[in-house]
């Protein structure tokens, strides 16, 4: 006698796909005429052309003749009142608008067919209206049917309700994957490289040197070289900056991209405004991740190269701080740094502290750095403004026998004396680096010399009791005129006293 659950629910969906078939149908031919110069297509019902479907599909079907919609009418079910006599367009009107009560709260008042008497949903309830079968005559008795229990109901419920959770999270995700967005504006399209859109957009007449909201140039937005192309060849300016002076060579080159650098070049960008060159080493990282950062730092190093055979100058400073040569010395990117070099950067230009840019390599502990300058055949035995030397700092540091070997066997001068007039070798011997003191006697250290204080190497190897350190020293015959004798045996025997 009643419409079940389940005939209701087959005879909401068809009744949902119906009707949104016919709104959009009249929608799609309103729209096209009066947004034919749009830039993509969206058949959106207009709110009038919903209302009115509405009325008529479901309001006035429902109080017709046939006290049914299609899809009621396919399923075997009609709307009547409680004595199964047709409705009135007011009670149909009633009972449809009644249907936000039953969307409230998990949309439980449309099952609630599934536990009440008459097997009535919340906006039947409301109307007081029944939904039967089509075969039901006006008049007779509409007994009782028995309901669920109120745990199988709640079981259904919940079962029901992540199963349509879970279809529509499906469903949306397969949507947004096989239908192509449609960018709404063109700074959108920009923003997402649609190169389609952004040529109908500029064919449509939008301005490529425009600026978006947060007042930059809508060319900083490019995603793609061949949207950038579509901009620059549709007039937008190749010398844009940003608010900070940048420009957009310098956004491209400091992306390490190739393409949008040699496009920008040929569209007439200037290399020496925003100083693109300072992009191409835009990142600082330590030595361990040297192997991770390679593929990246080959790509900045054929911007660079490119942007130097454009005119770039290689000794330009930024700020008064430093040159690039420096900058990329101290990050650690030594693909750029032989570019450089071989464009005859000057390598003796120091950062405002006075520290040149081997030095701040060896500082950083940045081996294949050094190893360019080295290649370079570069002065290994510049010094910061203290004196010291790339050798010295780079056992004051730590970094020893891979920076210092390579340093020596390069040539590098162990016997400079930095502050304090101290040689590599004191503090090597202060520090008990035995086997750096070892491989600067080999290179030539000579343990003769004294800091101004006038103590030798032999001496600060004492003061640090480092006994390995002073064994080597003697066994080289350290001479002991320099040095007073009996300074140093006190040192000796305390250092032995303390072994005891």
């Amino acid at each position: 006698m009643y419409a079940g659950f389940w005939r209701r629910l087959g005879a909401w969906l068809v009744d949902l796909f119906i009707f949104t078939i016919i709104c959009m149908f009249f929608s799609s031919g309103v729209e096209f005429t009066l947004q034919s110069d749009s830039v993509g297509f969206r058949a959106t019902p207009s709110p009038i052309i919903m209302l009115v479907g509405w009325f008529v599909y479901y309001v006035y079907a429902e109080a017709s003749a046939w006290q049914a919609t299609l899809g009621k009418r396919l399923f075997g079910i009609k709307v009547t009142d409680m004595q199964g006599y047709r409705i009135s367009v007011l009670r149909s009107l009633g009972r449809n608008l009644s249907f936000a009560f039953s969307s409230l709260i998990f949309s439980i008042g449309y099952l609630m067919c599934l536990w009440t008497k008459q097997e009535q949903c919340l906006h039947d309830m409301v109307s007081g209206c029944l939904v039967v079968m089509e075969d039901v005559q006006p008049g007779q008795e509409f007994p009782p049917t028995k309901s669920l229990p109120f745990t199988v109901f709640f079981i259904i419920l919940v079962i029901l309700f992540l199963g349509l959770f879970f279809a529509f999270s499906w469903g949306i995700r397969f949507l947004t994957a096989q239908v192509p967005s449609i960018p709404a504006s063109f700074e959108e399209a920009v923003r997402e490289g649609n190169a389609k859109s952004v040529s109908d957009y500029l064919r449509r007449g939008e301005d490529p040197n425009q600026k978006t909201k947060w007042g930059n140039p809508v060319v900083f937005l490019y995603k793609t070289p061949q949207v950038l192309d579509l901009l620059l060849q549709a007039g937008a300016d190749p010398n844009a900056q940003d608010e900070k002076g940048s420009t957009i060579l310098t956004y491209a080159a400091g992306k390490a991209d190739l393409e949008a650098v040699d496009l920008l070049l040929k569209a007439g960008a200037d290399v020496k405004k925003g100083k693109p060159l300072f992009a191409t080493c835009n990142q600082y990282f330590s030595p361990d991740a040297y192997q991770y950062m390679k593929p990246a730092l080959i790509q900045s190093a054929r911007v660079a190269q490119r942007l130097i055979q454009a005119g770039a100058d290689v000794n330009a400073v930024l700020d008064d701080l430093f040159t690039l040569l420096y900058y990329c010395s101290y990050s650690g990117n030594d693909e750029v740094v032989k570019v450089l070099l071989q464009a005859n950067a000057s390598s003796t230009i120091p950062n405002k502290h006075g520290t040149p840019p081997l030095i701040a390599a060896v500082e950083q502990g940045h081996p294949y750095v050094v190893a360019a300058f080295v290649q370079a055949r570069a002065p290994l035995d510049v010094t910061d403004k203290k004196g010291d030397t790339a050798l010295i700092k780079a056992i004051r540091e730590g970094h020893t026998e891979k920076i210092v070997s390579m340093l020596l066997e390069s040539g590098a001068n162990p016997n400079i004396a930095g502050e304090y007039g101290l040689t590599a070798l004191m503090h090597a011997a202060g520090r008990g680096h035995t086997e750096i003191v070892r491989m600067l006697l080999e290179a030539g250290a000579d343990p003769k010399i004294t800091d101004i204080g006038g103590q030798d190497a032999l001496y600060h190897a004492a003061l640090g009791r480092h006994r390995d350190t002073i064994d080597l020293l003697e066994k080289v015959r350290l001479s002991t005129r320099t040095q007073p004798q009996d300074s140093v045996d006190l040192l000796r025997q305390s250092y032995k006293g303390r072994r005891r």
